[in-house]
């Protein structure tokens, strides 16, 4: 959802807060990087530790469940966080340890300094809307590997996870169901593996 009354930053806006924050307060770089280049809600990146870094994915948690997807990061983050010091247990350990009142004042104050005027949500519209396909995928496989967990063999979950990288790289279909991958047919190895129960979905 989108704010009708924010509008959407530009790099140039991008520019100035990273400038403002190597002067105000250096942890907001990372915040910035994390939310304008992956997509991640300052609010949530202040609390990442560099146990929470695998792979170079970060763990979020969808927000009207209980799972946890991987966000992957791209180039432009994790060369930045390769220049952070690993001696504290998180990326931002001072931005850590504030309140969420004292977190938001300091926002206040990085965004008047550097001349904009949104909420920090806005941050993250644009990595948003230009990766709608990939966040859709990234939700989705997290709740087929939920499903996959449970219910598949070793030897099933390993020619799953093989199948799915080649489902995410086909093009999206329209007209006839044809080239579509049912439900059941996703499922299938997964069918025999369930209790008798559960009723198995065919619709």
């Amino acid at each position: 959802m989108q704010y009708k009354s924010e509008r959407i930053p530009e790099p140039r806006d991008i520019e100035n807060l990273i400038a403002a924050a190597a002067e105000i307060e250096p942890e907001w770089v990372t915040l910035i990087h994390l939310a304008w280049h992956a997509g991640i809600l300052p609010a949530k990146a202040r609390l990442f530790s560099w146990e929470d870094l695998q792979a170079g994915h970060l763990p979020l948690r969808h927000p009207n469940s209980d799972l946890f997807y991987r966000r992957e990061l791209p180039v432009e983050v994790l060369s930045h966080l390769e220049k952070l010091p690993k001696d504290q247990k998180y990326f931002c350990p001072r931005l850590q340890q504030l309140s969420p009142d004292e977190f938001h004042r300091l926002w206040d104050k990085l965004k008047k300094k550097a001349g904009v005027d949104f909420a920090q949500i806005c941050l993250v519209w644009p990595y948003r809307n230009n990766h709608k396909v990939y966040l859709n995928w990234e939700c989705g496989r997290r709740h087929l590997e939920a499903l996959a967990d449970k219910y598949l063999t070793s030897e099933q979950r390993l020619k799953l996870d093989t199948d799915v990288e080649a489902w995410f790289k086909m093009p999206p279909k329209k007209g006839s169901r044809a080239r579509r991958l049912s439900r059941e047919e996703i499922l299938m190895g997964a069918k025999n593996n369930m209790p008798n129960t559960l009723a198995y979905e065919q619709n």
